[in-house]
């Protein structure tokens, strides 16, 4: 006997749909500036630093959900999809 599961449709949007697997991949980040120097005390470079993110996120399609940029480190809640690493989408946030 096979066990078939069907999704609703109002849960059938929060998942993402591939061949062989359906899911949520959501990650937290966390990365602190070296030594834990406060880079970002000023404004202005948090919101430097906060719109690079967004825009590096929007040009390979990773979701941010929460960002919070401290003096010294920076908290990011991202979803990306189930083909992509979570080391490659750290990699993409931080490189550009």
């Amino acid at each position: 006997m096979e066990l078939q599961i069907q999704i609703s449709g109002s849960h059938a949007e929060k998942y993402e749909r591939r061949s062989h697997s359906i899911g949520i991949s959501m990650w937290h980040f966390e990365w602190c500036t070296k030594y834990r120097y406060k880079m970002f005390a000023k404004e202005e470079q948090r919101n430097l630093i906060t719109a690079c993110i967004r825009r590096a996120a929007t040009m390979h399609e990773i979701k941010i959900l929460e960002l919070n940029v401290q003096p010294e480190h920076v908290h990011c809640v991202v979803g990306i999809s189930l083909t992509t690493t979570p080391v490659k989408a750290l990699q993409i946030l931080k490189g550009v």
